[in-house]
């Protein structure tokens, strides 16, 4: 994700944070969603959820190149902003009486993707079976 941002100058504002969970921890935590979604079969979902800055339009290439990655990404939730700007007034002071803001040409962008991995076993080899 990170490496596919600055392809765009996009600049993370936040950390990417990772939530992924065995259906043996979900189970230890009462929670039966994620088991279910994950016992009997042969991977294991991935939360991935980041904050990142940038012109719309290298949002739009970002968004482009996740949509033909390889890798599968469902998007759960997306948000975009766009901060207003304070203008100085002609003695290059902000602020006073009379504030002016301006749209800024930057976005603020939050995404929130679910991907997949292969599940693995306690040594960390997948257990999925490479068919010949």
């Amino acid at each position: 994700m990170e490496q596919l941002a600055k392809k765009y100058s996009l600049i993370l504002t936040g950390n990417i944070i990772v939530n992924s969970e065995s259906p043996t921890d979900a189970r230890r935590r009462g929670s039966s969603e994620s088991a279910e979604i994950s016992d009997g079969k042969e991977y294991e979902p991935i939360k991935i959820g980041f904050i990142f800055e940038g012109k719309y339009s290298s949002i739009q290439s970002f968004l482009g190149d996740l949509a033909k990655s390889l890798t599968l990404f469902d998007i759960e939730d997306m948000n975009f902003s766009r901060p207003q700007v304070e203008i100085a007034d002609s003695r290059g002071r902000s602020g006073g009486s009379q504030r002016q803001t301006t749209p800024s040409d930057v976005y603020e962008f939050s995404m929130t993707v679910q991907t997949y991995a292969l599940k693995k076993d306690e040594l960390g080899a997948n257990t999925t079976p490479i068919e010949e």
